[in-house]
C-alpha cells in the first residue's frame, strides 16, 4: 500500500516558494526510502507513492541563501529546519499535514507559472517499475531545483507544481538494470510526459580459453 503526502504549512514566511522537503525511514518491506520535493507557491507539497513505513519528515524554517538557491552540491545538511516523526502505516489518501511556520498567510496559487512532469516508466523484459526512485533537477527562476519521488505500483510518477525550467530526469534503477535519463523542458503552466524504458543489461559472452 502507497499514499500520497500532502503539506500545506498554514503560516508562512515571506518566502514562500521553494521551501525544500525531505522524507527518509523505512518502509514495511522493501529498502529503506529517501525522497525530497520543494514547495510551490503556497508552500504546499505533494509526495506520491510513499510506501507503508516509518519515516521523519524535516523541512525547512528559513529560505536558503542565495548561494545555496543556486547550488549543485547543497544537500540540505546545512538548511534550517524542523521535523516530526510520521508513522504511515494503513493509510490510503493521507494524512495531510499541516506544518507550522510563522508569516503571513500565504496567497492563492499561481498554475501560469508551475507546471507538472509525469514519468511512466516500462519494460519489456518483466523488470519491476515500480517503488523505484525517480530523481529530476534542473536550473528555473527559483534556483536549482532538485527533487526524489517513487513510481507507483503501476510504474507511473507525478511532480506537481514545480517551476518551468529544463530538467533531466532519470531512474535510480537496481544493479542489472539499464535506464538512460532524458532532457525535457517545461513550460510555464504546461505539462510534460516523460517516458523511459528499464532494459536488464546483457553481458557480452565471456572469452573461450583455447
Amino acid at each position: 500500500m502507497t499514499t500520497v503526502l500532502d503539506a500545506l504549512p498554514g503560516d508562512i514566511s515571506e518566502y514562500r516558494l521553494g521551501l525544500r522537503v525531505w522524507l527518509e525511514g523505512n518502509r514495511s518491506e522493501g529498502p529503506a526510502v529517501a525522497l525530497a520535493i520543494a514547495s510551490d507557491d503556497r508552500g504546499f507539497f505533494r509526495l506520491p507513492n510513499v510506501p507503508a513505513g516509518h519515516y521523519t519528515l524535516r523541512y525547512e524554517t528559513e529560505a536558503p541563501s542565495e548561494a545555496a538557491r543556486w547550488s549543485w552540491h547543497d544537500d540540505g545538511s546545512q538548511a534550517v529546519t524542523s521535523s516530526r516523526s510520521l508513522d504511515l502505516v494503513g493509510y490510503e489518501t493521507g494524512p495531510f499535514l499541516a506544518l507550522a511556520l510563522p508569516g503571513e498567510t500565504p496567497p492563492p496559487p499561481d498554475s501560469r507559472r508551475a507546471g507538472t512532469l509525469e514519468i511512466e516508466l516500462s519494460a519489456r523484459d518483466g523488470t519491476a517499475t515500480a517503488g523505484l526512485p525517480v530523481e529530476l533537477w534542473g536550473w528555473t527562476r527559483r534556483g536549482f531545483v532538485r527533487q526524489r519521488v517513487l513510481s507507483g505500483p503501476d510504474g507511473f510518477a507525478a511532480v506537481d507544481e514545480i517551476p518551468a525550467g529544463l530538467y533531466r530526469v532519470r531512474v535510480v534503477a537496481p544493479d542489472g538494470v539499464r535506464a538512460g535519463a532524458q532532457q525535457v523542458r517545461l513550460q510555464a503552466g504546461g505539462s510534460r510526459l516523460v517516458r523511459i524504458e528499464l532494459r536488464t543489461k546483457v553481458r557480452p559472452p565471456g572469452k573461450r580459453h583455447a
